[in-house]
C-alpha cells in the first residue's frame, strides 16, 4: 500500500476528491455539487450555452420559407438579394456499376435517386442559412438545375438559386 504523507492513496482520494471533468484531485470544497472544478463547470456551462445558441439558429434557419414561384399571396417588404448554392455529389464505383446496369435494362435507380435528393436537400438548406444571414425570412423563385459532372455520370450537381426577401408573415 502506498502511501502520501503517512496517508493511503483511497483516504487522500476522500480529503481531496477528483473533479468529474478533468480528474484532477481538489479540496471538496473546491468542487460543485456534480463535482467539477471552477474551470470544468465553465466549460460546461460554455458548452451548454453553445447548444443553445446553436438549436436557437437552427429554429431560425427552419423558419425560413422558400417557394419555386414569386408568391402573390406572401406581402414581400424588402427584395435582398439573388442567391446560389451548389452541392456536387460524387458516385462510388459499385454505385456507377449498379446505375449503369439500371440504364441498360431500364428502372428507376434508386441510387442516383438518394444522391439528387441528398444534394437536393444541401442546397436548400444552405439557402435558407444564407437567406438568415443576409437578415431575410423568405426565398422565392427558387429554381432547380442539375448536371452530371464528369463525362462517365460519376458526380452529379444540383445548382439552386432564388431571391432572398423580407416578407410580412
Amino acid at each position: 500500500m502506498e502511501l502520501k504523507n503517512g496517508i493511503c492513496s483511497s483516504c487522500q482520494k476522500k480529503k481531496t476528491p477528483p473533479c468529474s471533468g478533468c480528474g484532477k484531485l481538489f479540496d471538496p470544497t473546491d468542487l460543485n455539487d456534480q463535482y467539477l472544478c471552477i474551470s470544468c463547470a465553465n466549460e460546461k456551462i460554455n458548452a451548454i450555452q453553445a447548444q443553445k445558441a446553436e438549436r436557437a439558429l437552427e429554429n431560425e434557419i427552419n423558419k425560413i420559407i422558400l417557394t419555386t414561384e414569386a408568391s402573390h399571396n406572401l406581402d414581400i417588404e424588402e427584395r435582398i438579394e439573388i442567391i446560389t448554392a451548389e452541392a456536387v455529389i460524387g458516385m462510388n464505383v459499385v454505385k456507377d456499376l449498379l446505375a449503369s446496369v439500371r440504364d441498360v435494362v431500364g428502372g428507376r435507380s434508386g441510387t442516383l435517386q438518394k444522391a439528387l435528393r441528398e444534394a437536393r436537400e444541401i442546397v436548400l438548406d444552405e439557402l435558407k442559412r444564407e437567406a438568415h444571414s443576409l437578415g431575410g425570412n423568405a426565398v422565392v423563385a427558387i429554381d432547380l438545375d442539375y448536371g452530371e459532372i464528369s463525362a462517365s455520370g460519376t458526380m452529379i450537381m444540383v445548382v439552386a438559386s432564388g431571391t432572398v426577401v423580407k416578407a410580412k408573415i
